[in-house]
């Protein structure tokens, strides 16, 4: 039982960091989407300016 008492909240912890990890990657998609948003609108414009 004390091994199983240890092992939880070192779970946890790594579940946590894992969590962490994950969102602190989906932030960086979203900015890389939001940069590829405004090419394609500087694009859009380029190409209406014709």
């Amino acid at each position: 039982m004390k091994t199983a008492g240890r092992a939880i909240p070192l779970l946890v912890r790594l579940a946590e960091n894992k969590v962490s990890g994950v969102l602190h990657r989906v932030g960086e998609i979203k900015n890389m989407l939001t940069k590829l948003e405004e090419r394609l609108l500087q694009l859009t414009a380029l190409s209406d300016a014709r």
